[in-house]
């Protein structure tokens, strides 16, 4: 367990507040018409998470095509219906998947691939949604900065 990792994702998830209008029209820009419309039933907290991640792999990976940038902007899609409280979510990771509120939460991965394959998305935004192919890594070092 990372404990840096934890701590400033919590401070980022502080608040309910919208992501800022610029960024998400940002958002907006790479992500297709039904995968818009799945990234907004995100918690408005989870939705300045992936903006954050998304910026971050854009500046790693130099100039990704934007299906990288839509499945860095989707990584946590599967968290969708998941407990959105921060509480809950902290616990989650140190528990572990072993109790059934936080087994949603573990496995949000092939849950938001499954999503992301029944809105048609493309297969290099669904890959690296799940952390794999050519934009995998970085994606996950994004995603833990």
């Amino acid at each position: 367990m990372d404990i840096v990792h934890l701590v400033k994702r919590t401070i980022e998830s502080a608040g309910s507040r919208p992501p800022d209008p610029v960024d998400m029209q940002w958002a907006c820009l790479h992500l297709s018409p039904a995968e818009r419309e799945l990234w907004a039933q995100l918690h408005t907290r989870d939705q300045r998470h992936s903006i954050n991640v998304a910026r971050r792999f854009s500046a790693l990976a130099g100039d990704p095509p934007t299906t990288a940038i839509a499945g860095a902007l989707l990584h946590d899609i599967g968290k969708i219906d998941a407990t959105s409280s921060i509480l809950l979510r902290i616990m989650s990771t140190i528990v572990g998947p072993r109790i059934r509120i936080f087994r949603r939460l573990h496995e949000h991965e092939v849950r938001g691939r499954d999503l992301l394959l029944c809105i048609g998305s493309a297969s290099a935004t669904i890959e690296t949604a799940a952390g794999e192919g050519v934009w995998g890594e970085t994606l996950r070092r994004a995603d833990h900065l």
